[in-house]
């Protein structure tokens, strides 16, 4: 008797378990829909909207590749292929709209705690849990 109701116990625990992930899969899944949609509102990047985008989403990679990046590209961001070492791009990331791709990476002045100093930062097709730029408008030389 004690171990029929050990088997009925644990076939509730699996059933109750299965139902947890099942739900946080469907909430992942629309969440993630959730950011895509709201960044296919934005339309085009524009000198002003890019003004207000500090920071994309942390999205899994596979996402971020898969349907965040041709999204970004869709909406203007500039592909790693087409950018021009040397020259600075108008963009966003957490800290900055402004970078110079090197051929690798980009660098921008930060400011924090008073000191500005170069920092790099990623490219967005080389995305990390880490803030990446993403460059919008090759700027004029001076």
């Amino acid at each position: 008797m004690i171990m029929d109701d050990d088997k009925e116990l644990k076939e509730r625990l699996a059933k109750l378990r299965k139902d947890a992930e099942d739900r946080i899969a469907k909430e992942r899944a629309e969440r993630i829909d959730n950011v895509i949609a709201h960044f296919e509102k934005i339309g085009k990047f524009t000198t002003e909207n890019i003004e207000w985008i500090c920071s994309l989403p942390n999205l899994p990679k596979d996402v971020w590749d898969s349907r965040f990046v041709p999204l970004l590209i869709k909406l203007g961001a500039v592909p790693k292929k087409d950018l021009v070492v040397g020259r600075t791009y108008k963009g966003f990331c957490r800290n900055a709209s402004e970078a110079v791709w090197d051929g690798e990476r980009f660098t921008y002045q930060r400011t924090k705690f008073g000191c500005t100093f170069p920092e790099k930062i990623n490219h967005f097709e080389d995305y990390t849990e880490y803030d990446v730029f993403t460059p919008v408008f090759l700027m004029e030389e001076n």
